[in-house]
């Protein structure tokens, strides 16, 4: 099982938000995963729309016993297949005071843990915004720190505090905690946003994960309606960011597999929204882009591009991120089924290879829906490593490389 602590000692970095979205992720992708709210708010529970009855042992009762003599599945609540979840309450806050003067106050959890290795896949453990002693037994439990921060300068000063502290519980650890930082509340097309992403990755090289977590408004909505944003909004940027970190922690970009038997059956489950029951944007191969699907092109419209493939028709019908969009989803495709990554990349992000990564279906096609304000845009797919031009979109421009770009025109 690896267990990771997401922790920083900032507040509203977005660690619930992660550890919500990153476990809801995972368990879509197989895996089995368990959420440990060591946070006394206890929102883990309300992000995941749990009502349930407070038992008589809680979570701080196990941690004041000197040795487990209760095991930690009395507490486990099932929220979705794959996913569970010990929730958490205020009682929490009454065990630092109780455990200050006490002999291995910081193992208590690494104890209470010691027979559940083989049960799950994944522990995420959802750490208090401070530095006291419920953080120490999260990382010091943990083989690996996840640290949120948000994109601000504040947030970045406060992640070199935080190492120190990771760098202090390493010293008594027999096996280093490796502390990984996550870019979160951020919008990869600013300068902003990218100059801090490259100043974490001089500050922690090999260790911030290339996955960015945009900043959307589903996440506040979700969080309200208790769901994660992958059961919210499924084709939100803020869902398609989490689905990608999933892959990245696994190691792979792993295809839910519908055979996959859930440890557990639901007793808890949050209600599927519209969004998540409406059908997939059903995109014909060839079509001219549109200004609405189901509606022919205006007459009046005289600078739509020719048919392409790598340029579908627009697709208002998803949820916009934005508060006041002005322009239109446009929904890419690229088929190469050999890839093992696609990311699509234009002067829409500067041409920065980072891009935005591109998910691919079953039969090998490769797509991403992004939104783009009026105007005439340029862009390549970037596959392994090599560039490709839209082979079907016939409207093409040789750039300054002697290759050729592809366009697409936004109509207002």
């Amino acid at each position: 099982m690896r267990k990771i602590a997401i922790a920083n000692h900032k507040g509203g970095c977005g660690k619930t938000t992660t550890t919500i979205n990153l476990g809801y992720s995972l368990s879509r992708l197989g895996y089995r995963v368990l959420i440990a709210d060591f946070d006394p708010q206890g929102h883990c529970a309300v992000g995941l729309g749990l009502d349930y009855e407070e038992p008589e042992t809680t979570l701080a009762d196990i941690l004041l016993e000197p040795s487990p003599r209760t095991k930690l599945d009395r507490l486990i609540v099932p929220i979705v297949p794959n996913l569970d979840l010990i929730p958490s309450n205020v009682r929490l806050a009454t065990v630092e005071p109780r455990l200050v003067n006490q002999q291995g106050r910081e193992q208590r959890l690494a104890n209470a843990l010691q027979n559940m290795n083989a049960e799950y896949d994944f522990l995420l453990v959802d750490c208090p915004p401070n530095l006291g002693l419920l953080t120490f037994n999260a990382v010091f439990a943990c083989d690996e720190v996840l640290s949120p921060v948000e994109s601000s300068i504040y947030s970045a000063d406060g992640l070199n505090r935080f190492q120190d502290t990771v760098d202090l519980i390493n010293r008594h650890c027999p096996t280093p905690r490796k502390l990984q930082v996550l870019l979160t509340c951020c919008d990869p097309r600013t300068r902003f946003t990218r100059s801090l992403y490259q100043a974490l990755e001089t500050r922690f090289p090999g260790r911030v994960f290339e996955t960015q977590i945009v900043r959307s408004v589903r996440f506040c909505e979700s969080a309200e309606r208790g769901q994660p944003v992958a059961l919210y909004a499924p084709t939100c940027r803020g869902a398609e960011s989490y689905h990608q970190l999933a892959t990245e922690i696994a190691g792979h970009s792993a295809q839910v597999s519908p055979d996959a038997l859930p440890k557990h059956q639901a007793k808890v489950a949050p209600q599927v929204s519209r969004a998540a029951e409406a059908p997939p944007l059903s995109v014909e191969e060839g079509a001219s882009w549109q200004t609405a699907p189901s509606a022919p092109p205006s007459p009046e419209k005289t600078d739509t591009p020719a048919p392409a493939t790598g340029v579908a028709t627009s697709d208002e019908g998803l949820p916009s991120d934005e508060l006041e969009p002005v322009g239109d989803r446009v929904l890419f495709q690229f088929t190469r089924p050999e890839a093992a990554a696609v990311r699509l990349v234009g002067d829409f992000n500067n041409w920065d290879e980072a891009g935005l990564a591109m998910q691919q279906d079953s039969k090998g096609v490769w797509r991403a829906t992004l939104f783009l304000p009026h105007g005439s845009y340029q862009y390549r797919f970037l596959s392994d490593g090599e560039w490709f031009e839209d082979p079907k979109n016939t409207e093409k421009i040789v750039n300054p490389f002697g290759e050729r770009n592809s366009i697409i025109r936004v109509p207002a």
